[in-house]
């Protein structure tokens, strides 16, 4: 899974357990099991100059929260492959062109 999913994952779920205003910390070791590294540092700068993450005001601890401006963009970002508009559609027509093909068979 990319650090741009986890970090919204990790985000997503301090949101729900504790309020909107909760800021909390990404320490890398807790969301990747590793030490830091600079794809890591460079996801939470674009997040933050995308505007789906917040830094927090103080300047004692490094802190982030989601933006609840942007809750469609981070929950289309953290929604599976399969509740996808599009993928749904293919299948369906996938599905339909098998049911037409196996009742052209049966009538052969």
């Amino acid at each position: 899974m990319s650090h741009r999913k986890n970090i919204l994952r990790v985000l997503r779920k301090l949101l729900e357990q504790q309020g909107p205003n909760a800021y909390g910390n990404l320490d890398p070791k807790n969301i990747l099991g590793k030490p830091a590294d600079i794809t890591y540092q460079h996801t939470i700068n674009q997040l933050i100059e995308e505007g789906l993450i917040l830094r927090a005001p103080t300047n004692e601890a490094i802190a982030f929260r989601l933006n609840l401006q942007k809750k469609e963009v981070y929950e289309a970002e953290l929604q599976p492959w399969y509740k996808n508009s599009l993928v749904q559609w293919m299948i369906a027509t996938v599905l339909a062109i098998a049911g037409v093909a196996i009742a052209v068979m049966s009538l052969q």
